[in-house]
């Protein structure tokens, strides 16, 4: 702020006021420091106030700090407390130097370049030992072949490798959607097509997941965006297909990627020994799940949470209660998955709350205890899925959720 008003200020008498008035920039040196030492000063008073566990009341100021979301005296656990989900992968790279050609050029004529060919939401893939699944990666010289003018068709992913060091490879998406002369019968001997979502956690590792999700997911965004919104016209591939530009002149729009925020939910009773699943008609036999749903405009997640779940099970949910847990890209096409955990209002004189299904949203919502919810993720383990209840696999994050939920977390 005080640069901001030196560059603000014409007059050189001015500037030379403000940069060398010494109380100026103490009083917003100050300014900007007191908040952080005055909650310092809090958390070692809090340190040093008597403890409940010892029979005294947990005072005010301890319960302000504890208050706060997964933060207590000495806790420095991250936002998240699952970590990274399927279909994503912090080894996947997507910070670049550079987006110039000339950058674009030298990336993909290297050894260390690999392409994914995508056609309409599937992604080529090959069998590999133990009944695993791994995309089947091209070198320049095989995905050239398949190359639009101006690289129309080539998205960049990302490159693999640790943060501050050299990559040790770079990805790219070769989108064939377009392309009437592609032939299926022209692609690698054993390779096929198939959507990674259908795969579930058949992918031989994480990484390579979560190249395929994106390779996927950007693919049907480039898909759905070749005209213009505004005018109509075409649109061409930027930056390394990390955004499309209008080609009218006139026009000259850009748009890029975007995603479409969801969230899902594990609610649980009061006393934390239940938890409510719902299904809907299409899933498998036995199948049950978090419930979940997109956020509307105008909402907060919050809001979305509280709104889905009135609507689908016919329960209210204690604001108060909700807690984020993680997330997860779900780029089928373009969702991102927002995870939390709450608690729902038991009904009057207490018990579990009533449930009231909305058959429009969902077939079925039941109760389910911690008790059966651990057999079923026991039989699950040892591969016995029943039909009366079975759960999303490993690779949702729904999995994630209810798993969070066994362990007390």
């Amino acid at each position: 702020w005080p640069l901001a008003r030196v560059q603000d200020t014409s007059n050189a008498g001015q500037r030379a006021l403000y940069m060398g008035s010494t109380p100026f920039l103490l009083r917003c040196v100050t300014m900007s420091l007191l908040p952080s030492l005055a909650w310092s000063i809090a958390r070692s008073r809090v340190r040093a106030l008597p403890s409940a566990a010892a029979g005294q009341a947990t005072s005010p100021l301890r319960k302000l700090i504890q208050s706060r979301p997964g933060r207590g005296p000495g806790d420095r656990r991250s936002l998240s407390s699952i970590g990274a989900t399927y279909f994503s992968s912090p080894e996947l790279l997507r910070i670049r130097d550079a987006d110039s050609a000339d950058d674009l050029d030298e990336s993909v004529s290297n050894e260390a370049a690999r392409f994914l060919l995508v056609k309409d939401g599937k992604c080529l893939v090959k069998d590999i030992a133990d009944g695993g699944i791994s995309p089947e990666y091209m070198k320049w010289h095989e995905a050239k072949e398949w190359l639009q003018p101006r690289n129309e068709n080539m998205i960049w992913l990302g490159n693999a490798g640790k943060e501050g060091a050299e990559p040790e490879n770079t990805y790219f998406a070769l989108d064939v959607s377009s392309i009437p002369s592609f032939d299926e019968q022209r692609m690698p001997s054993g390779a096929r097509l198939l959507s990674p979502r259908t795969l579930a956690s058949s992918v031989e590792s994480e990484f390579n997941a979560a190249v395929m999700a994106t390779a996927v997911g950007k693919g049907l965004w480039h898909q759905v965006n070749r005209f213009c919104t505004r005018c109509g016209s075409r649109t061409e591939s930027r930056n390394s297909g990390s955004s499309r530009k209008c080609t009218n002149p006139e026009c000259a729009k850009s748009v890029f990627p975007r995603i479409d925020p969801a969230v899902i939910v594990l609610l649980s009773s009061k006393d934390r020994q239940h938890c409510l699943l719902g299904r809907q008609s299409r899933w498998v036999k036995g199948r049950y799940s978090c419930l979940a749903g997109f956020v509307e405009v105008g909402e907060t997640l919050e809001d979305a949470i509280i709104r889905e779940v009135k609507e689908e099970a016919g329960v209210r949910v204690k604001r108060d209660s909700i807690q984020y847990v993680g997330s997860q890209p779900w780029p089928f096409p373009q969702s991102l998955m927002l995870g939390f955990h709450a608690e729902v209002e038991e009904r009057e004189g207490g018990g579990l709350a009533e449930i009231m299904v909305d058959e429009n949203e969902l077939e079925h919502a039941q109760w389910v205890s911690r008790a059966q919810m651990q057999r079923c993720v026991k039989e699950m383990a040892e591969g016995h899925v029943s039909e009366k209840l079975s759960i999303p696999g490993s690779y949702a994050l729904a999995y994630n959720l209810i798993n969070e939920w066994l362990k007390g977390q």
